[in-house]
């Protein structure tokens, strides 16, 4: 029979308790360094959320700043891009340059497309006419007149349009309606400066359509002398000289012009005497 053996018959009754208390400063010490990490991770998770708290405030606070600078950036560019158009409508551009080869700005067009509207408007009555739809692009157009910068004396108006052929009168009433005279042939004044036209290809147009009004009379189509300045047909429209001043006169509609297809008066709204804002002229070459 095998006899146990007891391993702390060796060991005294001291030595068990030191090695008692020893296990258990051990487990103290244990327990106070756990609670020392927790306080200390404690304290950093409390850190961390003043951290994260300030962290969002700085991020709201820079993106309130940048949604405030982005919205200025955004307003200015919206402002330039305006600035920008205004100045490209405004210009007729390379369509419409001096014969000095200079830049002249329109008053009458509100912008190019309104511009080359116009334009297609002559160029496609010509097409028909020489039965070639490719002069659109091959057509140059030189701003020859323009009344509030070149005078609205009929000595300065005939000066510029003289012995050129071709020509587009625009004219704007006071209250804003804007029509125009095309003219085919050569402005060939006497020597008293007065020129009579026996030109047919003469017709009127308006802004608001694409629709042309032809000459039908057979006699004098256009008249330009210092005392009407411009009249069509039979006096039938009127502008005198010194137009910012004296106006103009319509009695329509003109019996000289084809306006069968029109009830009311789409050239100056009303008949009678108008007040004339400006008028401008162009030459459409090709």
């Amino acid at each position: 029979m095998k006899i146990q053996k007891n391993k702390d018959n060796n060991i005294n009754e001291e030595s068990k308790n030191a090695l008692r208390n020893f296990r258990q400063n051990q487990i103290n010490s244990n327990i106070r360094l756990h609670k020392k990490f927790l306080i200390l991770i404690i304290f950093l998770n409390i850190g961390l959320i003043f951290f994260i708290f300030f962290y969002k405030s700085k991020i709201s606070l820079i993106k309130k700043i940048s949604n405030i600078h982005s919205s200025d950036i955004n307003s200015q560019d919206v402002q330039l891009s305006t600035k920008k158009s205004s100045l490209y409508n405004k210009m007729v551009n390379i369509a419409a340059v001096g014969l000095n080869g200079a830049f002249r700005f329109s008053f009458l067009f509100e912008n190019s497309e309104e511009f080359q509207k116009i334009k297609k408007i002559i160029y496609i009555y010509k097409a028909e006419q020489t039965r070639d739809h490719s002069i659109f692009d091959e057509m140059q157009t030189f701003f020859i007149y323009q009344g509030i910068t070149d005078s609205d004396f009929y000595s300065a108006f005939i000066e510029k349009i003289s012995f050129f052929e071709s020509i587009m009168i625009i004219i704007q009433t006071e209250d804003g309606h804007k029509f125009g005279i095309y003219h085919k042939g050569i402005i060939k004044p006497n020597n008293k400066h007065n020129f009579d036209s026996d030109c047919k290809d003469v017709f009127l147009f308006t802004f608001d359509n694409d629709k042309i009004y032809k000459f039908k009379g057979k006699k004098i189509s256009m008249h330009f002398n210092k005392d009407t300045f411009l009249s069509l047909g039979d006096n039938e429209l009127i502008v005198y000289n010194e137009y910012f001043i004296n106006g103009g006169y319509i009695d329509f509609p003109l019996k000289s012009f084809d306006f069968s297809t029109v009830n009311s008066n789409i050239l100056t709204g009303e008949n009678g005497k108008f007040k004339i804002r400006n008028i401008e002229v162009y030459c459409l070459l090709g």
